[in-house]
């Protein structure tokens, strides 16, 4: 099981042994899909990371960011994709972010308070603390 914890400093393992990803577009490129619970659109992705790139520059630019993030993971059935969209396999991987919403989420009939304690054990910080993006 690979485990990513987005909540506070960036933390990735895999069978409980920490593991780094090189490059920091491609980790920006899997802490983004870490977020995101459903498919993210690769149009969105070219638009966050080359908004000022034409179409087809920013899709073959993506390719290359998806090829990376494959080789740099533990785990390449982690990356699900298709031609218009990318996601992470939840069935593999467990985030923080995932579980702290589900306690936290008040639309359920009761929350009970060891449900609420859990949330606030989980929460180490801000979401992806530390982590920047050049431009």
């Amino acid at each position: 099981m690979i485990e990513l914890f987005l909540l506070g400093p960036v933390i990735l393992k895999n069978l409980n042994i920490p593991f780094t990803i090189p490059r920091r577009q491609v980790r920006a490129l899997f802490y983004r899909l870490g977020i995101r619970q459903e498919k993210v659109p690769r149009e969105n992705l070219c638009d966050m990371f080359w908004p000022d790139l034409e179409d087809a520059s920013a899709r073959r630019n993506l390719s290359h960011l998806i090829s990376h993030l494959r080789h740099a993971l533990p785990d390449p059935e982690l990356l699900i994709t298709s031609k218009d969209y990318l996601q992470l396999n939840r069935s593999i991987v467990q985030i923080d972010a995932d579980r702290f919403l589900h306690l936290t989420n008040t639309s359920r009939n009761k929350t009970a308070i060891s449900e609420l304690t859990h949330a606030i054990d989980l929460y180490r910080g801000p979401l992806i603390s530390g982590f920047s993006l050049s431009g």
